[in-house]
């Protein structure tokens, strides 16, 4: 048997690592659905509670951080109540092609930070100002009691929660979006 060099060692451990992740990747999709569908049906049908659902939301923080090695999860709720779901690296999630089916507006945007930190970056700030008009609320999860909630009645507030450090009431900040942003105005017509 031939000795393997160090490259082609480091090579091999690469790829195997690669297909797991892909595997992990796979899983995520399913595993946040189940856990939708099984909150739908205790919300008899309509996602107006789920969406809110620290359960649901767990469930998103799970797959990012636990399921898969720190890596962004973002969930779309349609306006038929279904769910568009992609992972991307550890500071950006994006989809890799557009959503087929997704109907407007949006129920909600929900995206994890898994660093553990919720706030709104320039890319979401930039993301929320796209969608503004054609989506509800937004949320971005920094674990535990920790995430962050925008709304289209407040479009340059995000209200930022934290884990209430004397157990009596819940911290909170609002993070403004900063006008040097220079977001440009969405062109064309949405269907």
């Amino acid at each position: 048997m031939e000795k393997k060099t160090t490259g082609e060692m480091i090579q091999e451990i690469r790829n195997k690592k690669s297909a797991h992740q892909m595997w992990l990747r796979r899983k995520v999709a399913p595993y946040i659905t189940s856990i939708w569908e099984d909150l739908l049906e205790s919300d008899e049908g309509s996602g107006k509670d789920t969406i809110h659902s620290l359960e649901f939301h767990d469930a998103i923080w799970m797959a990012s951080t636990w399921l898969l090695p720190g890596l962004e999860v973002q969930v779309v709720v349609d306006d038929n109540w279904n769910l568009f779901i992609s992972s991307g690296t550890a500071g950006f999630v994006g989809f890799p092609k557009e959503p087929k089916g997704m109907k407007l507006p949006i129920r909600c945007w929900i995206h994890t930070h898994p660093f553990g930190s919720a706030y709104f970056s320039g890319i979401d700030w930039k993301t929320v100002s796209v969608w503004e008009k054609h989506m509800d609320c937004a949320y971005v999860l920094g674990g535990g009691n920790h995430y962050g909630f925008w709304e289209q009645k407040n479009p340059n507030e995000l209200t930022i929660y934290h884990e209430p450090v004397d157990g009596f009431k819940d911290e909170f900040r609002v993070q403004v979006k900063s006008e040097s942003l220079n977001i440009p105005e969405p062109k064309g017509e949405l269907e």
